[in-house]
């Protein structure tokens, strides 16, 4: 159609490519924006003025779309941007941080795109479907800042043809503009899995900085305050006496070098829990040095945020052997500990990706078989987060910021790589007897409090135990065998908190019968009596004894208190309470012999003193011309059903046992409503 001549005239309408800028041109010689681009301007056969370039009326049907994109003939460029689409939808809680780094992890993945659009929906659908309570934290939700990693990530390209200026540019100007703000973005949001090294960070701080710190005065050979000897002999005591205890680390990849070389907090650390069971006279007089530094290495590197395996590492190792603080509610282990928990999390050391990150940027060039003991050395790390987490929560009767739910199923048969560690063995079976016991107790949580529900619960569930402890501990041709007793003594333990949880549901009942509660207590006496049994004629326990942890020197006073509180309530005949009470009192030289070689600021000395205390309550008893009058005497308070009462729900903390229940205080200090998460257990083993 011909366009009328006053029609030319007006300059009110833009062109197509310019309206957007509400530039005006005669619709014959193209406008400024027109010809930096290198376009026509085209006059409109008609007047589309409020509509952009492009514009056109909606399909009223999906049918009429379809049949749109294939008369347009860019039916395959449509399909392909429809089916490349990266970004996760909002509207599906897909979790960032990933799996845990083995594929029996009951939680799902996060699904992959390309898949049919059934298994899609499907997939969707279940996610749908679990309860706002079994969330963790927030595990299933895409964070805000995750959203835009994945947006920066995915733009390559930095030319911005919408974006409008009302400034004429060269061609190529605005990509030159855009290629700094694009690689400033690109940096900043972009993953990083290099491990940082403790000097490294020390060195960039200023030198006005609160955490300015010189190196000479933080590692222990710079300062020399030891020497390669020592340092030598202080690695030898602590994988051969302490760290069989824990398992920790890897012995054959942890070396005195290799430590050295990542991280020097660690090195502190081990050189410091060394040199607390040397016999040398030099050794005692430096320990208390060597401690503090240690001590002051962990604060420096949570301070400066430190993120490295080995800070992990370092602050979990210290705290199993910390010195003993002033009051026990005064002991700030939970605060290390919990940034050690808290910094495992952060690294993502759950993931197999990111494990795979970290080893493939420190280790390029390793072989399989070393890249694998690398990859353990993480993977062992995340696990004992959990152990630690739930041991010292327990213990201790602090609240706990675990889920068992990021525990691989796996995990209980992970000491069984060609790579394992013989301590490994001893990992997966405290998580598994630590597993049963959480199920055991959300079991109890759904049926009714009578004595005859309690001791049909406790029944069953004290059998699985100990056939799981059986069946763990059966000595084999294994060299993961040589450290059985020590994980029986684990085992046991947690069966013993299985029972004084069951004493106490059938003592806050007010229709619980005394041979009720006799069950349960001969139950008791048993457990305790075979953890008395390894601590005194065990082999492997006694070459050990000089390096127990302070959790364990809890465990064993807890158990001479369930000897104690059976004794006290009676009930039990006399051969019964004389074997029991001489198994007690042969824990008294165990102790004598472990206090006389660590230092004084050791927890022994105190639960060696809170353990004589116990053996005098039992010998008073025994000595007495009428048991029943002495029972009735000594120590009103302990023991006491109020005492029981006090407690509303939960496991009740060993602490709270020994440190205050059973010392004649009236009820308890502490509550231990909420200690486990029952429900976060995904159904290991």
């Amino acid at each position: 159609m011909e366009v009328p001549a006053e029609k030319v005239q007006q300059h009110q309408v833009a062109c197509f490519s310019c309206r957007a800028s509400r530039q005006k041109c005669d619709r014959q010689d193209p406008c400024s924006r027109c010809a930096s681009h290198d376009r026509i301007c085209k006059y409109p056969a008609r007047s589309n003025r409020g509509r952009k370039h492009g514009s056109t009326n909606k399909p009223d049907s999906v049918e009429k779309l379809l049949a749109r994109i294939e008369e347009s003939g860019a039916r395959e460029e449509v399909l392909t941007a429809l089916l490349g689409q990266t970004l996760p939808s909002p509207n599906t809680t897909v979790s960032i941080r990933g799996t845990p780094w083995t594929h029996g992890q009951g939680t799902d993945s996060a699904p992959e795109y390309g898949h049919d659009a059934s298994q899609s929906s499907r997939s969707v659908t279940h996610r749908r479907s679990v309860s706002y309570d079994e969330s963790d934290d927030a595990d299933g939700l895409v964070s805000p800042i995750t959203m835009v990693t994945a947006a920066i990530s995915m733009s390559s390209s930095a030319a911005c043809d919408r974006l409008r200026s009302q400034m004429p540019m060269q061609p190529g100007m605005r990509e030159a503009i855009m290629a700094p703000i694009k690689e400033r973005l690109a940096v900043y949001f972009a993953s990083h899995r290099a491990q940082q090294k403790d000097w490294e960070i020390l060195a960039t701080q200023a030198v006005d900085s609160p955490f300015k710190l010189e190196r000479d005065t933080c590692d222990p050979l710079a300062s020399r305050l030891i020497d390669d000897n020592d340092a030598a002999l202080y690695f030898q005591l602590f994988f051969q006496i302490r760290h069989p205890l824990i398992g920790l680390l890897d012995a054959t990849l942890h070396t005195r070098e290799y430590v050295y070389g990542c991280s020097f907090t660690l090195f502190s650390v081990i050189c410091a829990l060394g040199c607390a069971v040397s016999a040398r006279p030099r050794d005692r007089a430096i320990y208390p040095v060597l401690s503090s530094l240690a001590s002051g290495n962990i604060r420096w590197c949570i301070a400066a945020s430190v993120k490295s395996l080995s800070t992990v590492q370092a602050i979990i190792a210290y705290q199993y052997w910390a010195p003993l603080s002033a009051r026990q509610a005064d002991d700030p282990y939970w605060l290390t500990l919990s940034h050690a928990v808290q910094l495992a999390k952060e690294m993502g050391i759950n993931r197999p990706d990111v494990v795979k990150e970290y080893v493939n940027a420190e280790f390029p060039n390793a072989s399989p078989e070393l890249a694998n003991r690398y990859a353990r050395n993480y993977e062992r790390a995340w696990l004992y987060t959990f152990i630690v987490d739930k041991g010292f929560g327990a213990l201790n009767g602090r609240l706990q910021c675990m889920s068992w739910r990021a525990v691989p199923r796996t995990a209980v048969d992970w000491w069984k790589s060609p790579m394992a560690e013989p301590t490994d063995r001893i990992i997966s079976g405290v998580i598994e007897i630590r597993g049963l016991l959480l199920q055991a107790m959300e079991k109890r949580r759904h049926i009714v409090s009578t004595p005859a529900s309690i001791l049909e619960w406790h029944k069953e569930a004290y059998e699985r135990l100990t056939r799981v402890r059986n069946e763990r501990c059966q000595s084999d041709d294994l060299p993961s065998s040589k450290y059985l007793p020590i994980l029986a003594f684990y085992m046991d333990h947690s069966i013993l908190v299985f029972n004084a949880q069951a004493l106490r549901d059938l003592t806050a009942s007010d229709s619980a019968t005394t041979s009720a509660l006799l069950i349960i207590q001969r139950k008791s006496i048993e457990v305790a009596g075979r953890i008395f049994d390894h601590l005194v004629t065990d082999k492997t326990m006694n070459d050990v004894s000089v390096g127990f942890q302070n959790n364990q020197f809890i465990m064993i006073c807890h158990a001479m208190t369930e000897v104690l509180r059976a004794v006290k309530k009676g009930g039990i005949t006399a051969e019964e309470t004389a074997a029991a009470a001489e198994k007690v009192i042969s824990v008294i030289p165990f102790f004598d012999r472990v206090v006389q070689h660590l230092p004084a600021s050791s927890s022994v000395h105190l639960y060696f003193d809170l353990a004589r205390f116990f053996a005098c309550q039992i010998d008073s008893l025994l000595a007495a011309p009428d048991p029943q009058a002495s029972r009735e005497t000594i120590d009103q308070g302990m023991f006491t059903d109020e005492w029981f009462k006090s407690v509303d729900s939960g496991v009740p903390d060993v602490a709270t046992y020994i440190d205050m229940g059973y010392l004649g205080m009236d009820q308890s200090m502490m509550d231990a409503n909420g200690f486990f998460d029952f429900n976060d257990f995904n159904g290991m083993a």
